[in-house]
């Protein structure tokens, strides 16, 4: 069992302990309010799938926890799909052996326990649902003379010589270890090593077994950091078979919590007990959750090939596939049987003219419709549960004061949650630039500031006085109370844990919530997943909206798009520079954010501001670089994906993507979304490296020529095969699970029909069976 780590950086703290696609109370630690209602938190535990958030390399607090398909954040191989949590199966977690602490394991001491628990993994259960996310063929040995450049390898050899060295290039630190199998030699080598460790494995003339990519070397073939075994006696004759590996904490290796893993299940493994009755799996034709668990962390090879555990497709990862699509549509069912009470709501008749008197132009067709639903929605008196799904600049926001002014014309308060602080305050200048007009007097509550400044916007929020609130998570805090929240707007939701969308809507009595997305989600998918009557999409884009133009740049162009770039920061416009990774390092051909940066500070002299923003900056850091980079007092910025985040600055016009085919076309698609928001002319340069294969190629052809987010989110998909990208995958969670909902659609719809079914023949889950389910749908187990 091994470790990979991404960039050797720890996993995020911020990992949500309330899945956005688990049950409604499964991993919320306390009671939420009988007046939320059985079935009420289905909709909000609902999350839109997002095949933009991707945290590629970047090790940032920011990852989403869809519990479908949970992936973490780091360095997600071409032939990965990230899968971390399927469900928290909450009927194992009244069970003593599997709720027992950590440290119930050999060598989890406090210091590691703390490690561990800051990726949300405390018990038992939790380490036995840390399951692979991805695989590796170490059945074969392959002879170095046969080793092919850029293809993973298991060799076996002989030590012939190992040294420290500089290498001269770089001028780093390196030790490297020969070996021999008879066909040719190969070079072993490392970074950043724990000297004392590889000593312990190299003695010359005895064998050992090397895991890893081959590479052109200094002189020989070479593998950067392989996973090696050994020193033996003799040569090795057979590999390790199929190996599950692990995402290592950053300081807690995969292979070390593989281990612990295989501890746990030798322990406690009879201990795993199903949810589903006997008859619905014999019906469906799955394996038992105990069989499905083993079955993905013990590989079997003789059952199964190499292949169907690279695609995740054995009878065992489509069980938990299939837990956790069944975990969504049984909420969704229990709710659909319920239909809560909510303030009605009267939208005047002249709200769309008001609306648009406010904007200073004329909504677009889609956008009235939207409008249009969502008057008719708060008006029925039940509470309003709509998507707004709409590709980057569209106008959702538009739509958002509409509803907004609908409820406060009505005596009632609105919020906006959003994701990020310098969000909030571009959602509270756009509503005070309308609170003339509209009446809106709007509050920005971010949690900051001195205690007087803080208790006087609770006391205006209390008290009415504020009629419109903004704020991030800070919105959830325990000493806001809202006088009359009627309406709660969630600005691309899934960035929010369950716990916290389910807080806020506590505040109010049933509020209506409106869910703004600019996630593409298949109209297929999104009629299975919500009722048609609760979908809103808007697909015309504002007529001052101009298309991005995006071009593809090869090395030969590299001067051209720069000479661009100058040309558009002498007329006062603003640059955003894409990189992959942080640092630039030793292992990776790939541009880093803070070489970048200062590369292009070389290369644009004052009176340009360069700046980079990246995730090992503290959240305050990167407001403050954003804001920074909004005022005009940064021309030029450097940043990871962290720029994905929806940031509103009309002067920026170009942006530049390095090595663009290390990122998804979804997000590439919401990266180009940050520029071209206003009537300027706009450009996007991918970056295209020599010899970038014609998969890659195609892919991002595809985005050049395409600018409909809904067209662009399948074309990803037709490009790519099971685990198969062209370059290192670059999905998010939120991808992985709209992916497998699309490719694995006879599942959904098994699930859904069997959710309804079970719902219909028992509304409120009392039998004895469905003991468990009820904690699954949305209520208290008895």
């Amino acid at each position: 069992m091994e470790s990979h780590s991404g960039e050797g950086c720890p996993v995020p703290t911020c990992w949500s302990r309330y899945p956005v696609f688990v049950p409604a109370y499964a991993g919320v630690k306390t009671w939420i309010p009988d007046r939320v209602g059985f079935g009420h938190a289905a909709f909000l535990c609902l999350a839109v799938p997002h095949s933009g958030m991707t945290v590629h390399n970047d090790n940032i607090n920011r990852q989403d926890s869809l519990s479908i398909l949970f992936s973490c954040p780091g360095k997600p191989d071409s032939d990965s799909y990230p899968l971390m949590y399927t469900i928290r199966y909450p009927h194992l977690r009244k069970v003593p052996e599997l709720n027992a602490p950590l440290v119930s394991l050999k060598g989890i001491g406090p210091k590691r326990f703390a490690e561990m628990a800051q990726c949300g993994i405390t018990t038992i259960l939790d380490i036995m649902l840390y399951l692979p996310f991805k695989y590796r063929d170490k059945s074969r040995f392959i002879s170095i003379k046969d080793t092919v450049s850029g293809a993973e390898a298991l060799l076996r050899g002989k030590i012939v010589s190992w040294a420290e060295e500089i290498r001269r290039a770089s001028g780093k630190r390196l030790f490297k270890v020969t070996i021999d199998d008879g066909t040719g030699e190969v070079d072993l080598v490392w970074f950043n090593y724990k000297r004392a460790y590889l000593l312990g494995l190299i003695r010359k003339g005895l064998f050992i077994m090397a895991f890893g990519k081959v590479q052109p070397g200094m002189g020989l073939m070479e593998m950067i950091h392989p996973d090696v075994s050994g020193p033996m006696e003799a040569m090795p004759e057979r590999g390790e078979g199929i190996v599950p590996v692990y995402r290592s904490t950053g300081v807690i290796t995969g292979r070390l919590i593989g281990s612990w893993i295989k501890e746990a299940f030798a322990r406690w493994g009879t201990t795993i007990t199903d949810f589903l009755p006997e008859r619905f799996l014999l019906r469906l034709g799955l394996p038992g959750l105990s069989d499905s668990l083993k079955g993905v962390h013990f590989p079997d090879g003789r059952r199964y090939s190499f292949d169907d555990f690279r695609k995740f497709s054995t009878p065992f990862h489509r069980r938990l596939m299939f837990d956790g699509f069944f975990s969504v549509m049984l909420p969704i069912s229990a709710a659909k049987n319920i239909s809560l009470a909510a303030p009605m709501m009267e939208a005047p008749k002249d709200l769309k003219e008001r609306l648009e008197s406010a904007l200073g132009f004329s909504l677009t067709a889609d956008q009235a419709r939207s409008l249009e639903a969502v008057s008719a929605d708060v008006r029925s008196g039940h509470a309003m549960r709509r998507l707004l799904e709409g590709d980057v600049g569209c106008g959702k926001t538009a739509v958002a004061a509409g509803a907004a002014l609908i409820a406060i014309m009505n005596g009632w308060q609105a919020a906006i949650m959003v994701p990020t602080q310098i969000l909030a305050r571009q959602h509270h200048e756009f509503f005070l630039s309308l609170s003339p007009i509209l009446g809106f007097r709007p509050c920005l509550f971010l949690g900051r500031g001195g205690a007087s400044e803080r208790r006087e916007l609770e006391r205006s929020i209390e008290c009415g006085e504020s009629n419109l609130i903004i704020g991030t998570h800070s919105l959830i805090n325990e000493g806001l109370i809202f006088r009359r929240l009627g309406l709660i707007v969630f600005d691309e939701q899934h960035r929010f844990g369950v716990g916290q969308r389910l807080a806020l809507s506590s505040k109010g009595e049933n509020p209506h919530i409106l869910i703004m997305t600019a996630t593409p989600i298949p109209r297929s998918l999104a009629l299975t997943l919500y009722a048609e009557e609760d979908i809103s999409v808007i697909r015309e884009l504002p007529a001052e909206r101009k298309k991005v133009i995006t071009l593809l740049a090869g090395p030969d162009r590299k001067q051209e798009v720069f000479v661009s770039l100058k040309k558009a920061l002498e007329r006062g416009e603003r640059g955003m520079v894409i990189c992959p990774v942080i640092e630039e390092t030793e292992e990776q051909d790939l541009k880093g954010v803070i070489e970048m940066a200062e590369r292009l500070e070389r290369l644009f002299p004052a009176p340009v501001r360069v700046g980079f923003i990246h995730g090992r900056l503290s959240a305050k850091e990167k407001d403050e670089v954003m804001e920074r980079f909004r005022r005009g007092d940064i021309h030029l910025l450097v940043g990871t994906t962290v720029l994905e985040v929806g940031i509103h600055v009309p002067q920026a016009t170009v942006m530049i993507v390095e090595h663009p085919e290390r990122f998804g076309l979804a997000q590439l698609h919401q990266l180009r979304g940050r520029v071209g928001r206003s009537g300027m002319k706009s450009v996007c340069y991918l970056m295209v490296k020599e010899g970038l294969g014609e998969t890659a190629l195609m892919r991002l052809k595809a985005l050049a020529e395409c600018t409909d987010g809904f067209e662009i989110s399948l074309k990803d998909l037709e490009f790519r095969g099971h685990g198969e990208l062209a370059g290192l995958r670059q999905s998010g969670a939120g991808d992985i699970a709209l992916e497998y909902m699309l490719r694995e659609p006879l599942l959904l719809k098994t699930a859904k029909a069997l959710a309804r079914e079970i719902i219909t023949d028992d509304p409120l889950l009392e039998r004895g069976e469905h003991i468990f389910l009820r904690e699954i749908a949305g209520g208290p187990g008895k």
